[in-house]
């Protein structure tokens, strides 16, 4: 090995500088983990040397400090004695109680199975061994092992040895109650005679008693220890089973059974509250969070068992009502009376106030929440069980009060919140109406048990209730439209309700109507409905055009001779979008009278105006600014019915019918170019919405009589007009007139000469086909750039 070798870091070889591995052992000794390695080796070296330095500087014997003399008792004039020096201690902090040696998990796992093994020994020796050893003997001997349990559970908690302690106490609990159930088994004393819950009631007090007496024999032990022993938790659900016990064994109606664990649930808190007063913290924490959480267990029993008989519909009133006003007063108590006294928790008299309570995020669930929720819950399911014995005839009276009572608040200033229970208890209470008439019955319970009654409340009357809630919304959103800015605080609220209130109330009445009515009342009734909805819409449209579009003056310049610029008005709220949406939505109850017309057969001509006064009402929406496209639906409801009506003619004199519905609708189509142009002075509106309309009510009828009869004058007729309508398109770009006329010329090319196909010969057909393919694949990058430029021609007309 050279002076310039180095080790090799794994077998510790000479390596020669810059070889890439160690030639004995193969490493590699290059890249970034051997440079890493390397450095970490140093690191190594460098703390190696510095720990044997301060080994060796620790070898040395340290000097002894001057320490100052203290006063030696009992010499005179306080003499002086020089004192050995000790380092001073670090300081420790008093404790309450005496630190528990560390319970290990092994010790509780060796524990709490020789507990088990030896309680399953005791139950197998009492089942197997009771005849032969005599009751007494049994009995003795069983005393003897709860006895010995309990003072083994005194002496290990004397020694610090808490984890014993309490399995002995476990064990002399699980043995007492052990022998009270083989005492029932055995009739002892008569207790055969009694039910097992009987019997619960009056052993549960008698065991209580005994683990008070266990726990008395070692409470200034465990005090010393700080810890609770079991005795105390078990004394609780003693005595919380015997009141339970003896409330079901009384055996009263499910009502009274019901209350009286609402009575023992409130026993256990104050129990717990007792508990929590009179013992310290520590010992007294185990014994209240049991007789709380048995009593939320006993409670929920309770209001379950008062539920199932407050719904119980075979039951009488006076069950029924009963256990509704038990639940009614619970949940007031809930609504009412602090959490903290519930629990027991308040603060105790002469205890120095506590600090105040951080504050909850919002959302948050606490306890006062929570308690206050399940109060409301259990007010209205107690009342839900009274509501259901309500006759229609109060529900309609109800309906028709609140209506009366929303318009009265739309009129005046008044609270939001009895704005929207009025609102609310309107429909709400005509759902039940209508529920309980079209079912058959008189009251929801009727309905939920199936028995047929005869309503008293009529169909007038009820289609009037959702109509009557309708127009009291309708009385709110004007009053909301009509207002320059909503009051905050007072009515009417934000229109959104009120149109969806009209909106649902308008459409459940007229669907009231077509299911009670005949479809001379209830078609142009429907109509009419949505004629009027679609003006709403486009009179809505209109208005709330300014908040939708932007401002166009933003886009200019400033003004250069003065930087000031005017200050600008707060904008107004978007109350006309949700009034545009409702009646849009309203709108669509069109579907109803047109399928009434046709399920009911009407004539023709009747279904075809139908049709028309929906698309007129359509086209006159979409003349409004920004709702071009509502012109391709009116042309479909035009189409549809030019089809009826030239089905009912059987192509007799259709211009008739169609020239003046043509006319009309180019009228409309001035005004809706009009009104484009206003409010786009830059573009143009497209043709397909403004004229489509009526050249196709005025071409197309024609077109299909034209080329299925026998009528060359109207056939000549329908020719010049698509040819002008060809000619005029190309002439003034106008995308409508272009595509109409060539659809017309190229239907009666098609129609007319098609027929003259049969006497062609097969040969002269088939050289025609393929001339043309040939054609087109020698053409075909010409074809494909012409056709995109007469597409491009089409896309750029009006």
């Amino acid at each position: 090995m050279t002076a310039s070798d180095i080790p090799c870091p794994a077998c510790d070889e000479p390596v020669p500088p810059g070889a890439p591995a160690c030639p004995a052992c193969g490493i590699r000794l290059v890249g970034q983990d051997a440079a890493r390695l390397w450095e970490v080796n140093q690191q190594i070296a460098v703390l190696s040397r510095e720990a044997e330095s301060l080994l060796a500087s620790m070898r040395v014997p340290a000097p002894v400090p001057h320490v100052p003399a203290h006063p030696v008792p009992g010499m005179p004039g306080g003499a002086a004695h020089p004192g050995a020096w000790q380092p001073t201690a670090y300081p420790v902090a008093p404790q309450a109680y005496p630190v528990a040696p560390h319970r290990s998990a092994g010790q509780q796992l060796l524990l709490g199975f020789g507990a088990l093994l030896l309680l399953s020994a005791v139950s197998v020796f009492a089942l197997v061994a009771w005849s032969l050893i005599g009751i007494a003997g049994q009995a003795f001997i069983l005393t003897c092992v709860t006895v010995g349990a309990a003072v083994s559970s005194r002496a290990a908690s004397t020694h610090r040895l808490p984890a014993a302690a309490h399995t002995a106490a476990v064990i002399a609990v699980g043995v007492s109650a052990l022998m009270a159930l083989g005492a029932w088994s055995l009739g002892l004393a008569g207790a055969d005679q009694l039910t097992f819950t009987a019997f619960v009631a009056v052993a549960g007090p008698v065991l209580a008693l005994v683990w008070l007496g266990y726990d008395a024999l070692s409470a200034r032990v465990w005090s010393v220890t700080g810890a609770t022993s079991v005795y105390l938790p078990s004394a609780v659900l003693a005595l919380g089973a015997a009141g339970a016990a003896a409330v079901d064994a009384a055996a009263p109606g499910d009502v009274l059974r019901g209350v009286g664990l609402l009575a023992v649930a409130g026993a256990l808190v104050t129990l717990a509250a007792v508990v929590r007063r009179v013992l310290d913290a520590r010992r007294g924490r185990l014994p209240s969070v049991t007789g709380l959480v048995l009593a939320l267990v006993v409670a929920a029993g309770a209001v379950l068992l008062l539920l199932a008989t407050t719904y119980d519909l075979d039951r009488g009133l006076v069950d029924r009502y009963g256990a509704a006003l038990a639940l009614l007063v619970l949940g007031g108590v809930l609504l009412t009376v602090p959490v903290r006294v519930l629990t027991g928790t308040s603060v105790p008299v002469g205890s120095a106030p506590a600090a105040p309570a951080p504050a909850t995020a919002p959302g948050r669930v606490t306890a006062a929440s929570a308690s206050r929720l399940a109060g409301a819950a259990l007010g209205v399911l107690a009342a839900g069980s009274v509501l259901l014995d309500v006759p229609d005839l109060g529900w309609a009276a109800l309906s028709v009060v609140s209506s009366v009572v929303l318009v009265v608040l739309a009129l005046r200033s008044a609270p939001t919140v009895l704005v929207w229970s009025a609102g609310l208890l309107a429909p709400g209470a005509a759902a039940v109406v209508v529920s309980t008439v079209e079912g058959g019955a008189r009251t929801l319970a009727d309905l939920l048990r199936g028995d047929v009654v005869e309503p008293w409340v009529p169909v007038a009357l009820e289609i009037a209730l959702p109509a009557l809630w309708a127009a009291a919304c309708a009385v709110h959103l004007v009053r909301a439209l009509s207002a320059s800015r909503p009051v905050t605080g007072a009515a009417p609220a934000e229109p959104t309700a009120a149109a969806a209130g009209v909106v649902l109330g308008g459409n459940v009445a007229q669907l009231l109507g077509v299911v009670h009515g005949t479809w001379e009342w209830t078609v142009p009734i429907g109509l009419a409905w949505t004629v009027a909805a679609l003006v709403l819409a486009r009179a809505a449209s209109v208005r709330s055009a300014p908040d939708r579009q932007p401002d166009r003056q933003s886009d200019r310049q400033p003004d250069r001779q003065s930087d000031r610029q005017p200050d600008r008005q707060p904008a107004r709220p978007p109350v006309w979008q949700p009034v545009h949406a409702a009646a849009l939505l309203a709108a669509g109850y069109v579907l109803v009278p047109l399928l009434q017309l046709l399920v009911e057969g009407v004539d023709g001509r009747v279904q075809a105006a139908g049709w028309w006064v929906v698309a007129a009402a359509a086209a006159w929406y979409a003349s409004a600014p920004g709702r071009l496209e509502a012109g391709y639906v009116a042309a479909a409801l035009v189409s549809v019915g030019n089809g009826l009506l030239v089905q009912e003619l059987g192509g007799g004199q259709v211009e008739l019918y169609t020239l003046p519905a043509a006319a009309a609708f180019a009228a409309l189509g001035v005004a809706q170019h009009r009104a484009a142009r206003a409010a786009y002075p830059d573009t143009h509106p497209s043709t397909m919405l403004t004229s489509a309309p009526a050249l196709t009510l005025a071409v197309v009828p024609s077109l299909l009589v034209a080329v299925t009869g026998d009528d060359v004058l109207r056939l000549l007729l329908v020719v010049l007009a698509g040819m002008a309508l060809l000619v005029l398109g190309v002439a003034r770009a106008l995308r409508a007139p272009v595509l109409l006329g060539s659809l017309t010329l190229g239907i009666v090319a098609l129609v007319q000469g098609s027929p003259f196909l049969a006497y062609v010969p097969a040969w002269v057909l088939l050289a025609s086909a393929g001339a043309a393919l040939l054609t087109i694949g020698v053409l075909w990058e010409s074809a494909v750039a012409r056709g995109r430029q007469l597409g491009r021609w089409v896309h750029g007309l009006h």
